[in-house]
């Protein structure tokens, strides 16, 4: 679940249709903790088809947004991972709005096969 604190007026928050961006597009990247390593996903730009992105414009604090951040299934079709991201939009002047301010909560859900 994410959602804004105040109302979103630059650095809007941006969610992919991951069934547009092929596994050859993410990129796996190290992250270091003091006292740990992980890794994040990122994604390069488009190689074979268009990326699709979509962001609420204006987005307001009762806009919350529900997504499914990771998925373990290894159905055919059903996406492995969300990519989201805040993006800077290049329609407004520079230093225009609040810096983007907003919450998050992060569940797992656990259900039998089907």
């Amino acid at each position: 679940m994410w959602r804004p604190i105040r109302p979103i007026t630059r650095d809007p928050f941006a969610v992919s249709d991951a069934r547009t961006i092929p596994d050859s597009d993410l990129v796996f990247v190290p992250v270091r903790f003091p006292d740990h390593d992980t890794e994040a996903v990122e994604v390069r730009p488009p190689t074979i088809s268009q990326h699709k992105w979509y962001f609420k414009d204006q987005q307001q604090v009762d806009d919350v947004l529900f997504f499914k951040q990771v998925d373990s299934s290894t159905k055919p079709g059903v996406p492995r991972r969300v990519p989201h991201c805040a993006f800077k939009d290049t329609d407004l002047p520079e230093g225009a709005g609040e810096p983007r301010a907003s919450i998050e909560v992060r569940a797992f859900v656990f259900y039998d096969k089907d």
